[in-house]
């Protein structure tokens, strides 16, 4: 907490990293509501005759399906073997959605919708955050968000059934949960790092992408530690991979038993 003059201006809610004024500016409510207004927007485009649109069902997009219904039934898995191999979180969202709402197209691929929905406000506090010093923090996070809710790339991936666009709120969240991690007083730190060790841990669950978050904390401290002699950073990203081990030690366990669908879908799907 700020103060100057014994009136306080400004606190950091636990876990955010975002000075939020005692009073909130105007400013500051117009961010949320932006921020609001552009998830909003962003699922809109995205649940909008999610059903047809694209047509078709892919073969990826039938394989989770078959696999979520699967679940349904009472299989559990760590680890998807078929169609060379996937991570299975996106499948476990899939399988709650139909549980909820039937099985229909639309509901297999909502988990994709939300995952990008989510993504925008994600994006939002991760660059909120993260802004460097001398810059529009607002501006900047506003951007990002913006670009989440509006990239064809993003929206693309929100409406087609497979598990590569919930690694985007999982990257973003990542980075957030390190920084946190990084600023965080002595008595936090411990907390801090199981937060940002679970985000690493779970984005394994996630897709292939997600077993390299880990370079987050792990690059950016070896990069302190050259250029600014910070050994802090090191322990407290060491920190961090010893909790992100402790969460991925299931998938971990199941991959060396069958190292061989560690790589496979990589390697069928390289050129």
């Amino acid at each position: 907490m700020d103060s100057s003059a014994g009136q306080s201006t400004s606190f950091t809610p636990r876990g955010s990293g975002v000075r939020v004024p005692l009073r909130p500016h105007r400013s500051f409510v117009f961010e949320l509501v932006a921020v609001a207004v552009l998830t909003a927007i962003a699922a809109g485009v995205r649940l909008w005759r999610l059903g047809e649109i694209p047509p078709g069902l892919h073969v990826d997009e039938a394989f989770n399906l078959i696999d979520a219904r699967t679940v349904l039934a009472g299989w559990l898995p760590i680890f998807l073997p078929a169609n060379a191999g996937r991570e299975v979180l996106y499948t476990y969202v899939q399988a709650a959605l139909i549980g909820v709402f039937g099985d229909s197209i639309a509901v297999m691929r909502s988990a994709s919708a939300v995952a990008g929905a989510i993504a925008v406000p994600v994006t939002w506090l991760a660059a909120r955050t993260l802004a460097p010093a001398g810059t529009s923090a607002r501006r900047v996070a506003l951007l990002a968000a913006a670009f989440v809710a509006g990239s064809f790339w993003h929206l693309h991936f929100s409406r087609f059934g497979i598990r590569a666009v919930l690694f985007a709120p999982f990257a973003a969240a990542a980075a957030w949960a390190w920084w946190r991690t990084l600023r965080a007083p002595a008595e936090g730190v411990t907390r801090s790092a199981a937060l940002a060790g679970a985000v690493l841990g779970l984005a394994a669950y996630v897709h292939p992408a997600g077993r390299g978050l880990l370079a987050v904390p792990l690059a950016h401290a070896l990069v302190r530690r050259a250029l600014a002699n910070d050994r802090e950073a090191l322990r407290r990203a060491a920190l961090c991979l010893g909790w992100m081990l402790a969460f991925s030690f299931p998938l971990l366990w199941f991959w060396a038993i069958h190292p061989w669908l560690f790589f496979g879908h990589a390697g069928e799907v390289s050129i």
